[in-house]
């Protein structure tokens, strides 16, 4: 499953961060981080590059991310755009489900069905 959404809270880091994401091209891939302690968003996720923390995957995109890196996936991020200097749109992909478990949960459906 892929996510897309933009980047939010730049505009609050400091300039040298700011420069940073100005740099930024098409390609580029971020690395998406938990940021549980978070007091304002318990599913906050943040983007990081290069171990700088640049800002946050959205409050309406961040929850199956924040599930996602809270079972221990490495989750990335890829710039395919920008709205502006200071607002990357990203492309996530998370882990498919397990196949196996789709199977099964259809076997326990098609039983109950015949009952």
């Amino acid at each position: 499953m892929q996510i897309l959404c933009d980047m939010v809270g730049a505009n609050f880091r400091p300039q040298e961060t700011k420069d940073i994401i100005k740099s930024l091209r098409v390609g580029d891939i971020l690395i998406l981080e938990r940021d549980a302690e978070n007091p304002y968003d318990h599913n906050a996720v943040k983007c990081v590059y290069n171990d700088e923390f640049l800002g946050f995957i959205p409050k309406t995109d961040n929850y199956e991310i924040a599930q996602a890196l809270d079972v221990g996936e490495e989750l990335t991020a890829e710039i395919v755009a920008f709205q502006n200097s200071l607002r990357p749109s990203l492309a996530i992909e998370l882990p498919e489900e397990n196949e196996d478990a789709e199977e099964f949960e259809a076997d326990i459906e098609q039983l109950d069905d015949e009952d």
